[in-house]
């Protein structure tokens, strides 16, 4: 239904987005994050429209709209269920935790 651009289920995405909006604006103030690789099946399968709903959810939440980066650089969907892994084996090699 969201991907035919049924309005009620749209609204319903709307408020279910918020809440993630206010924790990742609180994580990217807190800890200077610049980028921000939103995974999973839901997000990956609405595309865009997905990332639409969320970047205006961060602007209403506050916070990230003034930022150097902007939010099209900071929130970007991820191309696959293996994000994270990239993500961890990019912080392992970094040299920040001894191994």
């Amino acid at each position: 239904a969201a991907r035919l651009g049924d309005s009620w289920t749209i609204d319903v995405i709307n408020e279910a987005t918020r809440p993630l909006a206010d924790v990742l604006t609180v994580a990217c103030v807190a800890m200077g994050l610049e980028r921000v690789i939103i995974i999973g099946g839901f997000a990956l399968e609405l595309g865009a429209r997905y990332l639409d709903i969320l970047r205006k959810q961060l602007t209403n939440s506050g916070g990230l709209g003034t930022t150097r980066f902007g939010l099209d650089a900071i929130v970007s969907l991820g191309n696959g269920d293996e994000a994270c892994l990239h993500g961890a084996a990019a912080f392992a090699r970094s040299g920040v935790l001894e191994v």
